[in-house]
């Protein structure tokens, strides 16, 4: 069935004021409600959602949660409309507001959007790396405390539980690798074995993006930081930050002993 191509253009901007809104307010139900009531949601990292109430669940416990809070803008960097098929394909960024260094911090995701007429939609699907995000929210965590030394991890909406330490560790060798980026991030990629232990015991407690809070070790360096769950090589990514580095004279193509213990 053809839909006519402005009104899919007013239901799109609808949707975008919408997103944006939530955003700014934490108040997602407005959004939610810009789909059908049985609308079919592929969240390729979180799964499939079916019907209004459960996306919405999802998205209010996902984005009402530090440091998510501050995720607030949500341009699209491009999209075309096929008014044969009723689809709107682009990309659209996930920007944190900023941190106080003047910098942008964003992630972007592709997105398929199925219109069903009536200025709804009943069906989205967003594909992304959420290891890309990796470098991006530890960059703009770094930068956010730096600029607001009064308040570094800014408060939850509720009250948080004090982080657990697991009684697991988790030790392997890797090498640290270079992120093909604008900025110079680095990584060590978590075994396999690893990464699937780590995915099996924990994986439920994950945090945004599949983020999974950990104490990290290297030679006499420990560090608290979160690992990142990359699609294309199949593990977790544990981000090393130039401190650390530097104090261990690691560099891209460095081997080192690492050991994780679990925050959750």
């Amino acid at each position: 069935m053809a839909f006519d191509r402005a009104e899919m253009e007013a239901a799109f901007q609808a949707y975008q004021d919408a997103a944006n809104e939530a955003g700014r307010t934490g108040d997602w139900r407005p959004w939610v409600e810009r789909f059908t009531p049985d609308v079919h949601y592929v969240e390729h990292l979180y799964g499939t959602f079916e019907g209004r109430e459960a996306v919405l669940e999802w998205i209010t416990t996902t984005m009402t949660a530090w440091p998510f809070t501050e995720m607030q803008l949500f341009p699209w960097d491009w999209y075309t409309i096929d008014a044969e098929q009723g689809w709107i394909i682009g990309q659209v960024e996930n920007r944190f507001v900023d941190p106080g260094d003047g910098q942008v911090y964003e992630g972007a995701n592709w997105t398929r959007l199925v219109y069903a007429g009536d200025g709804l939609f009943s069906s989205e699907e967003d594909v992304y790396n959420p290891a890309h995000f990796g470098p991006m929210l530890e960059g703009w965590l770094a930068a956010y405390a730096a600029h607001h030394p009064d308040a570094p991890t800014a408060p939850a909406p509720e009250p948080q539980p004090a982080a657990m330490t697991s009684d697991a560790t988790y030790t392997f060798t890797s090498e640290l690798f270079e992120w093909e980026g604008k900025a110079a991030w680095h990584f060590f990629s978590v075994a396999e074995d690893v990464t699937d232990e780590i995915d099996e015991r924990h994986g439920a407690n994950a945090a945004g993006f599949g983020s999974i809070k950990v104490e990290a070790t290297v030679g006499s360096t420990s560090w608290t930081t979160s690992i990142f769950p990359d699609t294309k090589r199949g593990c977790f990514l544990l981000p090393v930050k130039k401190a650390v580095r530097t104090a261990e004279d690691l560099a891209d193509g460095s081997r080192a002993e690492v050991t994780l213990r679990v925050l959750v």
